[in-house]
């Protein structure tokens, strides 16, 4: 119940927001990346907030979330070249889905892969917007303002959330298994008395 009211609440805010800038923003030229974006939320909103048997929505959910949110920066900002490594963040996004969906259903094995895919698709949306904006557009003002810094945040804590993860593992690990005592070379075990044996 509580993870509801988290994304009831979520919803709430995003929609104010939307209602407060709306009549401020030029939606037919800048709004209509909110057609993907809202229902990509609302996939998402389905997947943790009903029962376990929708959590397969968290994936698709937060792709078109994702891709509606690179189209609302692509749409603001005119830098649609950007395509051309942003597309990593669908990977990202496909990470972040099975990541969202181990939660639901206490799936180690998804939260793992989908951690893990996050990060590679992070890592790569990074690599490559390093590459294509310094090398072959040549916006390095933009590029080192925004992007390369949200992306390097973004793999900062992915990789301190992994690495927490790691730890807390080995400590639970380490205290699973009481260590034996240490035995002394060539101490022999005591013998039980022979019954048959008179003081």
């Amino acid at each position: 119940m509580k993870q509801r009211d988290l994304w009831i609440g979520i919803l709430l805010i995003a929609l104010g927001l939307l209602l407060l800038v709306g009549p401020t923003v030029n939606f037919s030229q800048y709004g209509w990346p909110f057609f993907v974006l809202l229902p990509g939320i609302a996939l998402l909103f389905i997947a943790l907030t009903t029962t376990v048997n929708n959590s397969a929505l968290a994936v698709p959910g937060a792709i078109v979330t994702v891709i509606g949110l690179i189209l609302l920066v692509f749409s603001l900002t005119g830098h649609w070249q950007g395509w051309s490594y942003a597309w990593a963040l669908i990977i990202a996004a496909t990470g972040v889905g099975n990541y969202l969906r181990g939660r639901a259903t206490n799936d180690a094995s998804l939260v793992g892969s989908g951690t893990r895919t996050a990060l590679y698709g992070v890592v790569a949306f990074v690599g490559l917007g390093l590459f294509f904006e310094l090398f072959v557009f040549g916006a390095r003002s933009a590029f080192m303002r925004w992007v390369l810094p949200i992306g390097m945040i973004a793999a900062g804590g992915v990789l301190l959330y992994l690495n927490s993860r790691n730890r807390g593992s080995a400590a639970v690990a380490a205290h699973s298994t009481p260590p034996s005592p240490p035995v002394a070379v060539g101490a022999q075990q005591p013998t039980a008395p022979d019954n048959d044996e008179r003081g």
